[in-house]
């Protein structure tokens, strides 16, 4: 594939289209960097940091559980019954 984009970077500067021939070599330098690095071992996992797990439970289920009670509140009044 490398070959591939390099020849038609070369054929680009032949037929006088410099930006062509730029953007391929561009390509070509980009995907041998992402292999170089992935080459060298640099992981996701040594990128992302693991966190620990919540042991309380999360804003969210908080919202929902006071949402809840309050609908709940409203229920019991006269003038919204149904």
């Amino acid at each position: 594939m490398m070959v591939l984009l390099l020849s038609i970077a070369v054929a680009s500067f032949v037929f006088r289209e410099p930006v062509e021939g730029l953007v391929m070599l561009l390509v070509v330098v980009a995907y041998v960097a992402v292999e170089f690095i992935s080459a060298r071992g640099l992981k996701k996992t040594m990128v992302v940091p693991h966190f620990p797990a919540k042991t309380s439970p999360s804003r969210s289920k908080h919202f929902i559980r006071l949402l809840d009670q309050a609908l709940l509140a409203c229920s019991n009044l006269p003038w919204l019954a149904a």
